[in-house]
């Protein structure tokens, strides 16, 4: 992700269906994402991606790793144009493809189905609930498998 991209991912955010399937629901102000968006383009453990198709971005995930680089937290968001076609999965199944030994987990509102449906294909299991969240999460690699 570049510095470029903070205007669509701030758009993104707010969009009314993402706030209403994020933990955090509140509409974020363009000082508050600025300053997230700065930490998040510094920070080492934090990975972001943007997906694009034919160099038209579509969504982005992002990638909180631990610092034993055993786990990371995987959240992903989906352009509001394109939802409903099916880049949610692919661009969930990139991001993972080819991780080794590594546990990948995802909180995932009650509320969210299409989510759910997403980490449930791609063989993520729910191992807490919380309220209204679930944790998703999957082993990867040749020894975890």
């Amino acid at each position: 992700m570049l510095s470029s991209d903070s205007e669509t991912v701030l758009r993104w955010r707010n969009d009314p269906e993402t706030r209403r399937n994020s933990i955090n629901t509140a509409e974020v102000s363009p000082d508050e994402h600025a300053r997230w968006f700065a930490k998040v383009l510094a920070d080492q453990p934090r990975r972001n991606f943007m997906a694009d198709i034919d160099g038209i971005s579509i969504g982005v995930v992002r990638l909180d790793w631990s610092e034993d680089s055993e786990s990371c937290d995987l959240s992903f968001v989906v352009a509001p144009e394109y939802r409903g076609r099916g880049y949610g999965f692919a661009i969930v199944e990139h991001a993972v493809q080819g991780m080794q030994n590594v546990r990948v987990c995802a909180e995932v509102k009650m509320s969210n189905v299409a989510s759910r449906r997403i980490f449930e294909r791609l063989g993520f299991r729910i191992i807490d609930s919380q309220g209204e969240l679930l944790l998703y999460a999957k082993d990867l690699g040749s020894e975890k498998g």
